[in-house]
């Protein structure tokens, strides 16, 4: 049973005790206060601890501290692993080629001997999260030097309760996302939200943290047009879907189908940046904007990926989904670009934001990329002055207007310049 399940299946319970003791009347407050103080415990969560369980590390983890017992090895030996070292998207099996018949390994960057773990070549070796293999041969007791290889598992994170925008709202706010991920899920069009002293804005500003932390979900539509109940008591929410659900779950097998194609070329990757790189690559190669704006995916994932054309909006959600299949936390970003309204994202490596636009990047032809607009900071947005973020929306405000030209969450600053493209890539140059 899931956390919602299990909480709506708690307040289904205590909904019949208490209206057994309760008159009609009073009833609904109360019912309306127990599931608000329910979905609040149930939605309580460590959002770091979460996000440090998935977070991909921007250098693979290359941990040991070898200082005088490394060099007195006995001999030296040649043992070849079946995967490089890397970045992977899905758990791998590895096997080892080797003139000896005896193998030890660590799995955690210590230095192997022979009480180590025995390698089975019948079996191989599962790598299935971040991994620092140490190999060495044993051969009459003598042990030889030792074979060092790195990977990092991705962990995927598309599940909500990772997402930027779910986790920038309170509890209480996290139950009405939760109740209309849940609606638009199952395409419910009416949405009741019970008396929760929700003004329109507070509605759209968590009904657009829906749209923007799910880049899947093609049905969701951006804004709602109707809204029942008092200006600052918002009961229910009427939703139109842009998709039906034959479609939705069409486009979305396209779209899983070329994101494994694409984390299939990262994958080996030997940083998260070159990874990424890669995955930028792909997404530009043989695509093209939208002049007409007018196609059916302009606005989705789907677009850029298996039609080829696409918004700003199609090549941010393309960028997003792929990110949260590797678990490289991220966020759509709103603002203008030469006074243009437009979107593009921002993710975090080693805790550190920076932009990125995969618009920006596409050349005029089909094969053209750049790197301009890959990892930005604040300071080089500053200086290009071309481009302003739109503020946050003030979910006070009780009047009926949309609410489109803000952000529905906090903007992180990008305020650090390691992972910018060019200094990354002349760091890495240097290092080596």
């Amino acid at each position: 049973m899931n956390k919602s399940t299990a909480a709506f299946s708690m307040i289904l319970i205590l909904g019949i005790i208490v209206s057994l003791f309760t008159s009609a009347e009073t009833l609904g407050k109360r019912f309306t206060a127990i599931t608000s103080v329910l979905f609040s415990q149930n939605l309580t969560q460590d959002y770091e601890e979460l996000r440090r369980s998935v977070d991909a590390p921007g250098h693979l983890p290359f941990l040991a501290q070898f200082g005088e017992e490394y060099d007195k090895r006995d001999f030296p030996a040649e043992i070849y692993a079946s995967l490089d070292s890397g970045y992977y998207s899905k758990a791998q099996k590895l096997f080892f080629e080797s003139d000896y018949s005896e193998i030890r390994y660590t799995l955690d960057g210590t230095i192997p001997d022979k009480n180590s773990l025995l390698y089975d070549n019948t079996k191989g070796i599962e790598i299935n999260e971040s991994t620092f293999l140490c190999v060495c041969a044993v051969d009459d007791d003598k042990l030889s030097d030792i074979s060092f290889f790195s990977y990092v598992i991705f962990k995927d994170a598309t599940d909500y309760h990772y997402a930027y925008g779910y986790n920038s709202l309170d509890n209480d706010e996290k139950f009405i996302y939760q109740k209309i991920y849940e609606g638009a899920k199952n395409f419910k069009s009416t949405i009741n939200f019970g008396s929760q002293h929700l003004t329109n804005s507070k509605v759209q500003k968590i009904l657009f943290c829906v749209n923007y932390d799910n880049p899947l979900m093609f049905q969701l539509p951006l804004v709602s047009l109707n809204c029942e109940g008092p200006k600052d008591n918002i009961t229910a929410l009427t939703l139109v879907f842009d998709f039906n659900k034959n479609e939705v779950e069409y486009y979305e097998k396209q779209t899983k189908k070329r994101v494994d194609e694409i984390l299939a070329k990262a994958d080996g990757s030997y940083t998260l940046m070159d990874y990424l790189v890669t995955v930028h690559d792909q997404i530009l190669y043989n695509c093209e904007y939208s002049d007409t704006m007018d196609k059916t995916g302009d606005y989705e994932a789907f677009g850029v990926l298996t039609d080829k054309v696409g918004v700003c909006e199609s090549y941010s959600r393309a960028f997003q989904y792929i990110c949260q299949r590797i678990g490289v936390e991220n966020l759509l970003i709103v603002g203008e670009s030469q006074k243009i309204g437009h979107m593009w994202n921002m993710i975090s490596i080693d805790d550190q934001w920076y932009h990125v636009d995969l618009t920006w990047d596409d050349g005029e032809s089909k094969n053209e990329i750049y790197y301009d607009y890959f990892n930005f900071n604040d300071a080089m947005m500053k200086k290009e002055n071309t481009r302003s973020v739109y503020p946050m929306i003030d979910d006070t405000d009780t009047s009926r207007k949309l609410y489109t030209n803000f952000n529905y969450y906090p903007i992180p600053e990008a305020c650090h310049d390691y992972y910018v493209f060019n200094n990354y890539y002349y760091y890495e140059n240097t290092d080596y």
